[in-house]
């Protein structure tokens, strides 16, 4: 998945599989979310368009949820930038998204 250079916001949608329980507890409790090398603000992520991720009523990330990433700082996303997001309990990439 790509992303377009200037964006200020990516939106990861859970394409399927199972619910990711207790993915939002206290921080990114079952989510790795990197950017430019290091974890992704909790405080910039919203779940389904609604309050942050991290202070939403559900703890769960559930197929068909949107998770949108708004660039730290009041910036934008820049070519060559990259966001991982893996399932810590697993290890595996859930998304991958380069900017482009």
């Amino acid at each position: 998945m790509s992303a377009k250079c200037g964006m200020w916001d990516i939106t990861i949608i859970h394409h399927g599989g199972e619910s990711i329980l207790g993915a939002f507890e206290n921080g990114w409790s079952k989510l790795d979310v990197r950017y430019k090398g290091a974890e992704f603000p909790p405080g910039n992520a919203y779940l389904n368009g609604n309050a942050s991720a991290i202070e939403n009523t559900t703890d769960n990330f559930e197929p068909g949820d949107e998770l949108r990433l708004e660039c730290p700082g009041n910036d934008t996303y820049h070519s060559g930038q990259s966001i991982t997001v893996v399932y810590t309990a697993t290890g595996d990439v859930l998304q991958r998204i380069l900017v482009r």
